[in-house]
């Protein structure tokens, strides 16, 4: 390798590993974490669970981009960076300004944008790939693309780090497991959310209700039809060919079957 591919080399190095974290640290870390910590009601894990793998899968991808950067040709280096930066601007700035309307995580609502305002989504992503690409072949001779690169990264970075950590401690209970040990009147520990002893049965008689999401009886009886023998085993079930959903989402039909009440999605499901 030659000297003053070297230096150049050494000069990258800094930029490209900001910019290289940019994306993955957006994608794969905070959005994720704040989708938990506003919906930790609904999962029975708790951050410190996955939070490592998210850090994991965040600095791989990174790793593979800020390689695959590193070495590229001067006007290719240019353009793939600014892409890639401009691709992270984009993530950041749709998830703070650009979402509308969105439903709750575990409700039914439509939520969502107009086709209008997804038409201005997706022409200013445009737009700004568009940017990275054009401002990739000025002749940058004080570098101040460079330097707006690096600010720009920093800005998303420390943003975004800057959210995690409020996140974390305004959601404290985000990091409190589920899975509790309590204990009886006779003095035996009880788990609650325990996955433990999940397939035993008892000695006794037994009633087991088998909920098939979206599961069409039009694909029962045709299998019934052409292959009998597949239900031939499954003695003692009852089998209700008759019975009809009120609605086509998994949430809101359980939820309908067990209190016999209508999901009413303005409502939200923790008042349902």
């Amino acid at each position: 390798m030659k000297p003053e591919t070297k230096t150049v080399i050494k000069k990258r190095i800094l930029p490209t590993a900001l910019i290289a974290l940019s994306v993955p640290f957006v994608l794969f870390f905070t959005v994720p974490f704040e989708i938990f910590v506003n919906n930790s009601e609904e999962f029975v894990f708790s951050a410190v669970d996955f939070l490592p793998i998210l850090a994991g899968i965040c600095i791989g991808v990174a790793a593979v981009f800020f390689s695959a950067f590193l070495f590229l040709p001067k006007l290719a280096y240019k353009i793939c960076c600014n892409v890639y930066l401009a691709l992270a601007f984009m993530f950041f700035v749709q998830g703070i300004y650009l979402n509308r309307n969105m439903s709750g995580f575990s409700t039914n609502g439509s939520g969502g944008n107009s086709k209008a305002w997804q038409a201005f989504n997706f022409i200013l992503w445009l737009a700004f790939i568009g940017a990275g690409v054009g401002v990739s072949f000025i002749k940058d001779k004080k570098e101040i693309v460079k330097t707006v690169s690096v600010i720009l990264s920093v800005v998303i970075l420390a943003t975004q780090s800057v959210g995690f950590v409020k996140n974390s401690v305004t959601h404290g209970e985000a990091y409190s497991s589920k899975l509790k040990t309590e204990t009886a009147a006779d003095g035996v520990p009880l788990k609650v959310l325990t996955d433990a002893g999940l397939a035993e049965v008892s000695k006794n008689k037994n009633v087991l209700y088998f909920c098939f999401d979206r599961f069409d009886e039009f694909f029962a009886e045709s299998a019934r039809r052409h292959a009998p023998e597949i239900f031939g085993s499954l003695d003692g079930f009852t089998a209700f060919n008759d019975n009809v959903s009120l609605y086509g989402h998994t949430y809101p039909s359980i939820a309908y079957m067990l209190t016999n009440k209508r999901y009413d999605r303005k409502k939200g499901a923790t008042n349902f």
